[in-house]
């Protein structure tokens, strides 16, 4: 989260606001995992006006100490009000009682903010606050309450976009391009945790979150979503794509929480269409589990039919459509249900009848869903008119748009493939491939309950080949490995010592076997190729059938110079006989130096990153239980990147640790 302080510098009126900031703000704002910066750091840096406005803006929160009135200060207190509606906290120290004039107006809050709140410390012990500081300070962080004066007067106001102020750097977006092209979740997991601390962290979150929504790596793309919505709680985009990856990875009850939270930040009707939608959507997956473990097609069709949630989705998607009529998709899919609806009813008119009163009821529901489906019908022929229309040559096809008008053809009274599949092969031609995937399986679950068979059956054949699906991504337990390399001979404080090699492999093994008796399921070991601990590793989980990957930093000859090669070769015949073991043993970088975007990290190297790359794949495979091993001393490492790096990061995302106390284990104490 990252914060800014506005407050007057030095000491003014008996008050030292430095002290104020050491010893109550700041120290509040990391109580809360925040990190605050002031003007004056900003005047070290030079450039003041345009740093300034783009913290202002940027900020996840604002701190503005109003105690004085700092001409300065309200300057930057009223930009923040007039580009951010809420997020922004103001303090004041508690003075003594006026005795003359010009203290009265020197310690009165102006006339714009007398009627706002503000907390007030005690300016000669501003640390005895700290406690309630930070209590509230973590409520103002997470609330969705507007408290700017601007936007509360002026409700039609909005607040400006940070993104479209604050861009990423051109090859953090080409790194993220290439990932997608490449369906590399991996390397998007990395950049996704690699945008922490930068201004325009939360533009890149949102540019891979993204990537892998389209890559359909759900669990890779729960990572990057959950750390924006970290930033806000109600970030819309990010609880609506929530929303959508908890669906797909079969948790609706956090789908559908995401989408309450999406309800409250939500003012469009377009928006308000597509959570009202979403919510259709999860409706419709519970009916769909309630008729497909069904054993016939005519099993699954009258279950499909008896079913009360069949006639809830579609309710909702409808309500969703009427909310806003150029929001196609709600629209698209009650359309699907009302056909689903009346083919299956006319089929089976005893199981459609049943939770009516009479015959005369149940047929009067299905003329007005018959109606309902022709207005549909209609009023989405005019909104898709314009996906026949002539595109400019430097202009992309919505593809989305291009597929629904395929799905239409095929809804419409009667049906038409043929028209079908001239749009399907559109939107096929513009790299529809996500887009297609969506329409199939749409398509094919028509065809589970027996609807349209032989006009699907048609227009199946104008899409491109089914891709084969992703790995499954809901691994029961990962173990991702960290540890100490072996000493070389000439390291002056013992870590690894060579002849402690047999102790270290049977701690290794008795946490295996730990996990190994906790999980039922399948179990995969991630670990990198470095002497000691990483090999050690590998190897015992052979022994023991886990299934490994092996990641490198490097290209083997530079990762071998580097973490294998010591005065014991036999390291590096280990080495190359887990390589071999690893075919196609994935490569972080080709060389030590990072890329320009990354360089001026602070404290940042290959290794640091390669810290990062190993936990984004135990991430981007989302399994249900994380643990890391780590053979770890207890103490920092060498350098950046070590050990204490890598475990800190795991536990931030839930994981469960494991230590095996290298100093115990080898009688270093």
């Amino acid at each position: 989260m990252r914060a800014f302080i506005i407050r007057p510098f030095g000491p003014r009126k008996g008050i030292d606001f430095d002290g104020v900031e050491k010893n109550l703000v700041g120290p509040a704002l990391e109580n809360i995992g925040a990190e605050g910066r002031t003007t004056g750091d900003i005047l070290e840096a030079g450039n003041i006006r345009i740093d300034m406005f783009q913290q202002l803006l940027i900020a996840d929160l604002v701190v503005a100490d109003i105690t004085t009135n700092n001409p300065n200060a309200f300057y930057e207190l009223g930009i923040r009000h007039a580009l951010q509606e809420k997020q922004t906290f103001l303090i004041r120290a508690k003075l003594p009682r006026p005795q003359t004039v010009d203290e009265l107006k020197e310690g009165d809050v102006p006339f714009d903010l007398k009627t706002d709140r503000y907390f007030e410390y005690d300016p000669g012990n501003p640390g005895a606050s700290l406690e309630k500081l930070t209590e509230a300070l973590r409520e103002t962080a997470v609330s969705n309450r507007q408290d700017s004066p601007v936007f509360l007067s002026l409700p039609n106001l909005k607040s400006q976009s940070k993104e479209s102020f604050i861009p990423v750097p051109l090859g953090f977006g080409e790194e993220v391009q290439r990932a997608e092209k490449d369906k590399d979740a991996r390397k998007l997991s990395l950049l996704g945790l690699e945008t922490d601390g930068f201004p325009w962290e939360s533009t890149g979150l949102r540019n891979v979150g993204r990537a892998q929504l389209l890559i359909e790596r759900y669990g890779a793309a729960k990572t990057a979503w959950e750390s924006l919505r970290k930033l806000d709680d109600y970030d819309l985009e990010a609880n609506i794509a929530l929303a959508n990856i908890y669906q797909r990875l079969d948790d609706l009850t956090s789908s559908n929480l995401a989408l309450d939270r999406a309800l409250k930040a939500a003012t469009s009707p377009a928006d308000l269409a597509e959570i009202h939608g979403q919510l259709g959507r999860n409706k419709k997956d519970l009916w769909t589990r309630s008729w497909s473990t069904a054993a016939t097609t005519e099993e699954k069709a009258r279950n499909a039919i008896d079913s009360p949630l069949l006639m809830e989705a579609y309710a909702q998607y409808l309500a969703a459509y009427r909310l806003d009529l150029n929001s196609y998709y709600p629209g698209l899919n009650a359309l699907f249900l009302a056909v689903i609806i009346l083919e299956l009813a006319a089929r089976y008119p005893d199981v459609w009848s049943a939770p009516f009163g009479d015959d005369a009821s149940a047929n009067v529901k299905l003329t007005e869903i018959k109606r309902k489906r022709d207005q549909i019908a209609q009023a989405l022929q005019l909104r898709f008119e314009s996906a026949d229309a002539p595109v400019p040559e430097d202009a992309m096809q919505d593809q989305w748009l291009l597929s629904s008008a395929g799905d239409l053809n095929l809804l419409t009274q009667p049906p038409n493939p043929r028209r079908a599949s001239h749009f399907y092969k559109k939107a096929a031609a513009v790299g529809g491939d996500f887009v297609l995937g969506s329409a199939r399986r749409q398509l094919v679950m028509l065809t589970q309950i027996g609807v349209l068979n032989a006009q699907i059956e048609e227009v199946l054949k104008a899409f491109p080949p089914e891709s084969a699906p992703a790995p499954n991504q809901r691994i029961d337990r990962i173990l991702l490995f960290t540890g100490h390399r072996i000493d070389s001979a000439n390291r002056a404080k013992p870590r690894f010592p060579a002849n402690k090699e047999n102790v270290a492999r049977e701690a290794i093994r008795t946490a295996l076997m730990q996990e190994k008796d906790l999980t039922s399921g399948s179990i995969l070991g991630i670990a990198g190729g470095a002497n000691g601990g990483d090999i050690l590793f590998l190897e015992v989980c052979e022994d023991l059938g886990i299934t490994t990957e092996m990641l490198l930093a490097l290209p083997e000859n530079q990762f071998t110079e580097a973490s294998v090669d010591n005065e014991d070769k036999s390291w590096l015949r280990r080495f190359h006989a887990q390589l071999e073991k690893h075919p196609n043993t994935p490569v972080l970088a080709d060389t030590p130096e990072l890329p320009k975007w990354l360089q001026f990290k602070r404290g940042y190297d290959i290794w640091q990153r390669n810290n990062l790359w190993l936990l984004s794949e135990a991430l981007c495979l989302a399994p249900k239980n994380l643990t890391v091993i780590g053979l770890w001393d207890g103490e920092p490492g060498d350098g950046p990147g070590g050990t204490e790096h890598m475990i800190s990061l795991a536990r931030d995302r839930g994981a469960r640790f494991i230590r095996l106390d290298s100093k115990k284990l080898f009688d270093l104490t």
